[in-house]
């Protein structure tokens, strides 16, 4: 089991990488609803994460609209940067299929990019 100041990290970057999604996704941009997939992934591994113990910050800012594009890049590098938290660690069954959802949003945003 991962430490919990790690997993909670883990839990706000993913919560960063949804939120840049769905903002693309509502945006005005044209490309934006094609990310309505990957916010779905990413919500299920945020779903996977609470269930595993992480507890989400009190405050969150939610980000400038982006376009679909800059939304992408920004969650492939949190989702990026919240996987690897999760590297040469024993994980609990929920942290694993987080870290897999993880990963398939990555794949997902990577072939969409």
């Amino acid at each position: 089991m991962i430490e919990q100041g790690r997993l909670d990290r883990a839990l706000a970057l993913v919560f960063e990488a949804s939120d840049a999604l769905h903002s693309a996704a509502l945006s005005d941009d044209e490309n934006g609803l094609e990310l309505v997939d990957a916010v779905s992934i990413v919500g299920n591994a945020r779903a996977h994460l609470l269930a595993a113990g992480a507890i989400p910050a009190a405050n969150r800012e939610l980000p400038p609209s982006l376009n679909s594009e800059e939304a992408a890049r920004n969650a492939d590098a949190a989702l990026r940067q919240a996987a690897g938290i999760f590297v040469g660690g024993d994980v609990t069954e929920d942290e694993f299929l987080a870290v897999a959802e993880m990963w398939a949003a990555v794949r997902f945003l990577h072939g969409w990019l």
